[in-house]
């Protein structure tokens, strides 16, 4: 490579990139504050304001789903990293206040981040996956959910561990930064940390996870959500589980948007930028923002659908509680619908002939 490389040509949306940065600002630190807020919401409500009909294996599911949320929320407000792939190179620049700590801590911190990003991804499979069961009343029990959410832990721990041994030095990115990327101005933004996949085959499954992992499992969503409309469709059903099976094709419908909302439109930007088909400015920008929106919005989502969380929500807000009848539909668009029976069989399991009934349980 020459000594005087070609400027690289790199064009924004907006002719003045100031305008962006503040408006990224803005929006990186409300809603990460939105997202730590709401998550520790909803771990509040599943620990203490959950009813104990909801089966324990359900608040195994929530509470996992939240803790990744609200530690992706946390990493992504303190780090507010810019991605700029270059080739085999993925820089990270800080923008957040953790760039104080330098560029190692901002790394290690990244790690835990990363991981709550993939492990959060993997879940939405693991809990559409229990949601067909769910319906077809075969309903996973409280041991099989730990060892699922276990291995789904130990799954993304393991990527973070490899990502780990990328590591690169950040005196070297901001070299490469200045000699190859020349529409980058790292003199202001000194705190960087990023991995050279040409060097280091450690970086991929991380990277993976974060940029591909999300479309075979949004694959998983929609067959998911397929095969209970299929179930439900082949089975003399009553009005009552009927109108239950369509709040839980809402639930399932308003997970999948999701991705579609917040995660497709930035890879496919992310896409056309590392191809170098379009150079957006706008692009290193908006990627981890959008990730953090998602993982925000998570849990107004559950808290809508679960009518014991909303509940709690209307006594806070001073609005009159709404009466929950016996036979009630309680759902979460980032995971299982629960609902809630009063008409216990001889066996003590709920009524037969409403497969979604079997979402709750007493005691597990």
């Amino acid at each position: 490579m020459s000594a005087n490389p070609q400027k690289e040509q790199r064009v924004g949306p907006y002719p003045n990139m100031l305008v962006v940065e503040a408006a990224f600002v803005v929006f990186r630190n409300a809603i990460g504050s939105i997202g730590i807020m709401m998550n520790l919401f909803l771990m509040y409500c599943v620990v203490w304001k959950s009813p104990k009909p909801i089966k324990k294996a359900y608040r195994i599911i929530l509470g996992n789903s939240a803790a990744h949320d609200l530690f992706a929320c946390v990493g992504l407000l303190l780090l507010q990293p810019r991605l700029i792939p270059h080739d085999f190179v993925y820089l990270f620049i800080v923008d957040g206040p953790a760039k104080c700590l330098g560029s190692w801590v901002c790394y290690l911190l990244s790690i835990i981040t990363f991981h709550c990003i993939a492990s959060n991804f993997i879940s939405y499979g693991v809990v559409y996956i229990y949601r067909l069961l769910t319906v077809t009343n075969e309903a996973p029990k409280l041991g099989r959910m730990k060892k699922v959410c276990l291995a789904s832990f130990l799954l993304t721990f393991a990527l973070s561990v490899t990502y780990g041994f990328s590591y690169v030095d950040s005196s070297e990115l901001i070299a490469y930064a200045r000699k190859n990327m020349s529409g980058v101005d790292v003199s202001e933004n000194p705190v960087v940390f990023g991995t050279d996949l040409s060097k280091n085959f450690a970086g991929y499954p991380m990277m993976a996870a974060l940029f591909i992992a999300i479309i075979p499992i949004f694959g998983v969503m929609v067959y998911v959500r397929h095969r209970a409309n299929i179930f439900t469709k082949n089975k003399p059903l009553s009005e009552l589980t009927l109108s239950r099976h369509r709040m839980l094709m809402r639930v399932l419908t308003a997970q999948a948007v999701l991705p579609i909302i917040f995660i497709f439109p930035v890879l496919v930007l992310y896409a056309l930028y590392h191809t170098g088909l379009a150079r957006l400015n706008f692009t290193e920008y908006a990627f981890f923002p959008m990730i953090a929106s998602l993982h925000a919005i998570n849990p107004f989502i559950t808290i809508y659908f679960m009518k014991p969380y909303a509940e709690v929500v209307r006594r806070i807000m001073h609005i009159k509680p709404t009466a929950i009848q016996p036979h009630d539909t309680s759902a979460s668009a980032n995971h299982i619908s629960s609902i809630t029976t009063h008409q216990p069989l001889p066996n003590g399991h709920p009524l037969s002939g409403s497969p979604i009934n079997a979402v709750i349980e007493s005691t597990v």
